[in-house]
């Protein structure tokens, strides 16, 4: 999550599975946050991943 265009990301949090939405506190006056996602497997005992989706959230 970031709160900027600019700027790198920061893990918000690691969901558990099936895990569809999740709520966030304490943004402050931010008016839009950004957020990536990725899903992942265990494959034979190795994590693999997958791609990142990006999207950004306009706050109320």
């Amino acid at each position: 999550m970031k709160t900027s265009k600019k700027g790198s990301y920061k893990t918000v949090k690691i969901t558990g599975k099936k895990a569809s939405s999740f709520k966030q506190k304490g943004l402050g006056k931010t008016k839009r946050a950004y957020y990536r996602v990725r899903a992942f497997k265990v494959v034979n005992g190795k994590k693999v991943n997958g791609a990142w989706s990006t999207k950004s959230v306009k706050l109320r």
